[in-house]
């Protein structure tokens, strides 16, 4: 996924967005779908929950970005 995001504590990175790449490993429970049917991940929910948090501004370092996605 990509963003572009006012992301850092500096004057200077809270000015211009910058390029933030977001990759996602998403790990199903095998059977884990209705009545033990193979899951299926909905990637465009993946992505707004990403997205949602992104755009909540302010975004300080990419380490609270990564435990929010967690």
């Amino acid at each position: 996924m990509r963003f572009h995001a006012r992301v850092g504590i500096l004057p200077h990175e809270r000015e211009l967005p910058q390029p933030l790449e977001v990759d996602l490993t998403v790990r199903l429970a095998p059977g884990s779908g209705p009545e033990g049917a193979p899951a299926i991940v909905d990637y465009r929910g993946l992505y707004d929950r990403v997205a949602a948090l992104i755009d909540a501004e302010p975004l300080l370092y990419l380490e609270e970005i990564a435990d929010g996605i967690a």
